[in-house]
């Protein structure tokens, strides 16, 4: 099945597109923007999920904040390739912050047998290989 892009992005200009797709200036650094993604997906994931679903065990409150965020990204992601002409960009990491949450959905039956930093290494490193391949 093939998800059509949706059609309010192609109402904004370029440079909102860009600046939201890119997260700014990480994803023009030149050596490995998706880590850089990646890596504020993870402070946002501490940051915004942690303390709200994750402490108390509820993937509930991660699913529910993090789709409204999801379907963003992909919007904007979405628009970002067909303004650059090119798929899957290096530069636009907006998918990779919008993602990593999803990482640590299994956050409260992890704590039972894993270290916090334990999990937050497995996760980061298990995401950015999927990424790559």
């Amino acid at each position: 099945m093939k998800l059509e892009q949706p059609i309010w992005p192609r109402f904004l200009p370029s440079g909102w597109v860009m600046a939201f797709a890119t997260l700014g200036p990480l994803g023009r650094l030149r050596r490995a923007p998706g880590t850089w993604g990646s890596l504020a997906g993870l402070l946002y994931f501490t940051v915004f999920f942690h303390p709200f679903g994750f402490m108390k065990g509820s993937v509930f409150w991660t699913l529910l904040f993090s789709l409204p965020g999801l379907y963003l990204a992909m919007a904007m992601c979405g628009e970002a390739e067909f303004r650059l002409g090119r798929r899957d960009p290096g530069e636009v990491v907006l998918d990779e912050f919008a993602a990593m949450p999803l990482c640590y959905l299994a956050w409260p039956a992890l704590l039972r047998v894993w270290p916090p930093w334990a999990i937050f290494v497995a996760g980061f490193l298990a995401f950015r290989l999927y990424d790559i391949v």
